[in-house]
């Protein structure tokens, strides 16, 4: 079943608020009993080997990872591949990228982006967004 783009929007929106109150049973809620997250570190940053999959065991980690980015970073929803992601920035570096795989209102899949070769091209590519927006709005 196809979600709506408001949907995503919500459920990322959602998961990001969750997180950063540590609201474990929020969390738990927005996930499916059979979700599962992938990371991509790139084998240049830390990052789990394996999938991991869970409803409970996900938001409990998820939590902790949130728990674990450091107060000056800044988190945002953005449009990432014609989908809502949530992006962790530090230092004007794009550190986090987390995709979400959505069915029926509820997050099925996160990957979770942290190799730093692909973080910089898509910082770029957001970059050059940026400017074209700004452009359009001097139109």
């Amino acid at each position: 079943m196809t979600v709506s783009q408001e949907t995503s929007r919500r459920l990322a929106e959602s998961f990001l608020a969750a997180c950063q109150s540590g609201n474990l049973a929020s969390l738990t809620q927005l996930l499916a009993s059979d979700a599962t997250a992938w990371a991509d570190g790139g084998g240049r940053v830390r990052a789990a080997l394996h999938p991991i999959s869970g409803r409970e065991t996900l938001a409990k980690r998820f939590l902790f990872w949130a728990n674990q980015i450091p107060a000056n970073h800044i988190q945002s929803i953005e449009e990432i591949n014609g989908a809502p992601a949530l992006l962790s920035w530090g230092d004007s570096q794009l550190n986090i990228v987390l995709t979400f795989d959505i069915i029926d209102g509820n997050i099925t899949g996160l990957r979770c982006m942290m190799n730093p070769e692909k973080l910089a091209f898509l910082q770029r590519q957001l970059e050059k967004r940026q400017e074209r927006q700004k452009l359009d709005e001097l139109m």
